[in-house]
């Protein structure tokens, strides 16, 4: 019923003003066509509507872009914790050198779990930068997927003029 809908208003939005025969009868022909394309979309994809399609489409991008750009980050932020944790490591061995009395050995242990927080900081960001990977890995795995799909379509609602569709 949905599709019906979907069909009836492009057929509906096809201007019809005083033509040929011929004419009138290649821009019903043409519309079929596009009508059997649209149909073989819908149940390729699953969606209802070119417009719900070249959506989500758009959204995967964006998330693509949105993952990048937050691993960029997160590799930043681990080669920075990376880096705290190698000068707090000297740091406790110089400390290590120090001799027996009290001040020194809570300073160290201090120190030390000063160090273990930011371990465990630092594989928490790995842990999250592997997820962000598998994220780019699967929406460029859609995007690509929705592209081979949306390929079938007639040059004027082709993917790669989504601008002019609107």
């Amino acid at each position: 019923e949905n599709r019906n809908k979907s069909t009836s208003s492009l057929a509906e939005s096809v201007p019809i003003g005083p033509k040929s025969a011929r004419q009138a009868a290649k821009e019903q022909e043409m519309l079929d066509g596009y009508i059997r394309d649209f149909h073989k979309l819908q149940n390729a994809t699953g969606f209802g509507a070119v417009n719900d399609m070249i959506r989500k489409f758009s959204e995967q991008e964006s998330r693509a872009e949105k993952s990048t750009s937050q691993i960029t980050q997160n590799e930043s932020r681990i080669q920075e914790l990376a880096h705290m944790k190698t000068s707090m490591t000297q740091g406790i061995d110089s400390k290590s050198h120090l001799s027996g009395n009290s001040d020194g050995m809570k300073e160290m242990e201090g120190l030390a779990r000063n160090l273990q927080s930011r371990l465990s900081v630092l594989e928490k960001n790995k842990a999250q930068r592997d997820r962000q990977d598998s994220a780019i890995v699967n929406a460029k795995a859609g995007i690509g997927h929705l592209r081979e799909k949306l390929s079938i379509l007639p040059d004027e609602l082709n993917v790669d003029n989504i601008d002019s569709i609107q």
